[in-house]
């Protein structure tokens, strides 16, 4: 099942049967049964359908929408199927079925579903690796340095910008892997409690572990960002989640201070950190898994809460890191990974360049370009 909308969040299940869910993002998982699953824009999930107590007859497949903080069920059905059971086999059917009335969902960005009492959550970060044949990609060989990376996702509120740490991306006008030098990563009007608009990048050392902790906290949250990362799959140690009080009220997770000299709620959150120091060796954060996490390539970051997760610099380029929502990333909710930059060597001399009017090296700017008048009174250059 693959989720190629471009905003909405799916609920996709079909009633009286269980999934058996086997791989997320195409890598293999404990076997996990469900009676539904949330999906995000661009994630993915394999699932085998578990009809060994299932009746001969026809079911509904569906799809709805779930809508805002608390993924609130739109009644109404988006997507139809129906799927025939035979039982050419005879095979006996246990006719014994539950009267428990409870579901379970995988994927819910929160540990406990608001206002559904007789829904039971799984969030994604539960599910745990399966041993598998697994290839290896690494360019380089990796380090024993680690680094960890704050990210949080929103719109702080001082611009209302899409952006990362308080930072708009803007696109770069030239290739930023042969032509880095053209690039302004700098993103100098930033600051902790200040946004601004830029080509930001995330340096990564060459061979290091890098730990990122993907955020979704302070004035700026709004709504859960499923967050993408191109050039890498990564595993998924940890997820933070809000808490549900009594009413269905989301309080946000304070695990991380966005500001010491401000509480969370009033910050643009530009510049976290944890706010138990110990963390920042992140083997020491409780219930942490290093042994056998999942691995995916986009991650939900809860509203009012966070995601860890971990790669190793091993593959040289430039890789975009966005969040799938298109509205948010072409808003500028995206940022550069510059991956063990110094490794990109030996590009083909005679490669075309291209450059930009606006921030052309002044090499280029000093190149004279022939200018006279057509026919037609135009110019040619």
């Amino acid at each position: 099942m693959i989720g190629v909308g471009s905003a909405d969040v799916f609920l996709f299940s079909i009633p009286g049967i269980p999934l058996i869910v086997k791989e997320t993002d195409g890598y293999p998982v404990v076997p996990q049964v469900v009676d539904e699953i949330i999906i995000y824009p661009a994630e993915r999930y394999d699932f085998e359908l578990d009809l060994k107590n299932i009746r001969e007859g026809v079911y509904n497949m569906t799809v709805h929408i779930l809508e805002g903080t608390k993924l609130k069920k739109l009644q109404n059905i988006v997507g139809l199927g129906l799927l025939n059971i035979t039982n050419s086999l005879s095979l006996p059917v246990n006719s014994l079925t539950s009267t428990s009335g409870k579901k379970t969902v995988l994927n819910c960005p929160f540990e406990v579903f608001p206002n559904e009492p007789n829904i039971k959550c799984i969030p994604v970060s539960f599910l745990e690796a399966r041993p598998s044949l697994t290839l290896q990609f690494d360019i380089l060989p990796p380090t024993q340095e680690t680094s960890t990376h704050f990210l949080n996702f929103g719109f702080p509120t001082d611009k209302g910008y899409s952006s990362i740490n308080g930072r708009k991306f803007i696109w770069p006008t030239v290739s930023a892997l042969t032509q880095p030098l053209e690039v302004d990563t700098s993103c100098g009007k930033c600051n902790a409690e200040n946004s601004c608009e830029c080509t930001h990048a995330l340096d990564l050392k060459s061979g290091s572990e890098i730990i990122m902790v993907l955020s979704n906290i302070g004035n700026g949250s709004f709504i859960t960002h499923p967050i993408h990362m191109h050039g890498h799959t990564f595993e998924v140690l940890k997820m933070g989640f809000p808490t549900v009080n009594k009413t269905g009220f989301l309080i946000p997770n304070n695990d991380i201070q966005c500001n010491p000299q401000l509480p969370n709620e009033q910050s643009l959150c530009n510049n976290a950190t944890w706010r138990n120091s110990m963390w920042m060796q992140y083997r020491t954060i409780p219930d942490i898994n290093t042994i056998n996490p999942v691995r995916k390539d986009t991650i939900v970051v809860p509203y009012g809460g966070y995601s860890i997760i971990r790669i190793w610099a091993t593959n040289p380029g430039v890789w975009f890191m966005h969040c799938h929502i298109d509205r948010h990333m072409l808003s500028g909710m995206a940022l550069m990974l510059n991956e063990s930059f110094e490794n990109i060597v030996n590009l083909p001399k005679d490669m075309p360049t291209c450059h930009s009017f606006r921030n052309a090296p002044l090499s280029h700017l000093n190149t004279v370009l022939a200018v006279s008048s057509d026919t037609n009174g135009g110019l040619l250059l």
